[in-house]
């Protein structure tokens, strides 16, 4: 646990707020102090940031606690800018959550049977995030496995901090949004407690039979579902998937994410894309998200198991990968929640491979390397070496 002196400066901010979950405020021989469970730190208050606190998280919020600096004998101004900068270095630190503002505007949807709602400060913050999921995707009903997670985004000096169910959870800047509640959407998705496995995969569909995808960043694994998209099959997602306990696959529908070096790919394919905002992922990759009107994220037994490979001038072709070797590349890229496979899991794996094809496919070119894949589907003898 850590120890920290806080003084009441930090940035401007004017909103509503009160103590975050698992924040409480406490006396020690009359030194003022304010200790988070989240972060596990106790945080030593001087006596204006504790007269601001009190006041602050008391019934008069806000003007309250500028009333009393100004009895204090403070000028308006400078009560003023106490207050909003100890309210926004607190919003910050986590150790405040913005109210709920009832007549904001939200977003909410369901994915990877979990509920996500959010909020945002201004309309194209909310489209951004709109933008994650393929527009059939939303909407909230029965089936759920829990509560809602409820995601906020507030603007503190032109930076955006991030709560969930009133907890910080981050901060970035404007054109980091999106993919930074797509990070967080998908660590639920990876938490929680569930009986499927999550592999590193997109997942297609053709003829009620999925296709998943699977490789390293970089191996086109977006790219080349947008690709067999624009010839018939179904999207399941670009990034991860669900193996069921019976060994059905199920994606995530995520939106497909596209870097800036495939745009022009993608243009004869996703023209829209040309006008598509441009996301900052936090490791720097510049993206934007390719508008779906629909997805295909139901169970479905697994035919094919393709593990991608690119290889520069290299003409597709399929080499034949025996049922231990997919294994075992299985095993490395699954997550489960504990962070181990346990032999249900192993079963789980071994039952959706029962019946499937599993095969690693060498390609430059997408587009070649889709058309080698719908050959492959349709029961076209491929080249193997």
């Amino acid at each position: 646990m850590r120890l920290e002196t806080f003084d009441a400066v930090g940035t401007k901010a004017a909103l509503a707020a009160r103590p975050a979950p698992g924040v409480v405020f406490a006396l020690f021989d009359g030194q003022p102090t304010l200790f988070c469970e989240g972060d596990q730190t106790l945080y030593a208050l001087n006596d204006m940031a504790a007269l601001i606190w009190c006041r602050l998280t008391g019934e008069g919020g806000a003007p309250e606690a500028r009333a009393r600096l100004l009895e204090a004998g403070l000028e308006p101004a400078a009560a003023a800018r106490y207050v909003d900068d100890a309210l926004g270095d607190w919003l910050r630190r986590g150790l405040l959550r913005p109210d709920d503002r009832r007549e904001a505007a939200r977003l909410a949807f369901g994915l990877g049977g979990l509920a996500f709602s959010f909020e945002a400060p201004r309309p194209e913050d909310l489209r951004a995030i709109a933008a994650l999921f393929p527009r059939a995707a939303g909407g909230l009903g029965a089936g759920f496995a829990a509560e809602p997670a409820h995601f906020q985004a507030i603007e503190l000096d032109g930076a955006l901090q991030i709560f969930r169910n009133g907890r910080r959870v981050g901060g970035c800047d404007g054109d980091q949004l999106a993919p930074t509640i797509k990070t967080l959407v998908t660590e639920d998705v990876l938490a929680r407690e569930r009986p499927e496995i999550v592999v590193h995969a997109a997942c297609m569909v053709w003829r009620d039979r999925a296709a998943l995808l699977s490789g390293p960043p970089g191996a086109g694994k977006t790219t080349l579902a947008l690709q067999l998209a624009a010839r018939g099959f179904g999207y399941g997602g670009d990034d991860i998937a669900l193996i069921a306990p019976d060994g059905a696959v199920a994606g995530v529908p995520f939106a497909p994410t596209v870097k800036s070096g495939a745009w022009d790919v993608i243009d004869p394919l996703r023209p829209e894309l040309r006008g598509a905002p441009a996301h900052r992922r936090p490791d720097g990759q510049i993206v934007k998200y390719a508008a779906l009107d629909a997805a295909n994220p139901a169970p479905h037994p697994l035919r094919w198991l393709v593990f991608l490979r690119r290889q520069a001038g290299a003409a597709p072709h399929v080499v034949a990968l025996d049922t231990v070797e997919a294994m075992r590349r299985l095993i490395a890229g699954a997550h489960a929640p504990d962070g181990r496979l346990t032999l249900t899991g192993f079963h789980t794996l071994r039952r959706m491979l029962a019946g499937a094809a599993t095969l690693e496919l060498v390609y430059e070119r997408s587009a070649e390397a889709a058309d080698a894949l719908c050959e492959l589907c349709n029961g076209i003898e491929p080249r193997f070496s």
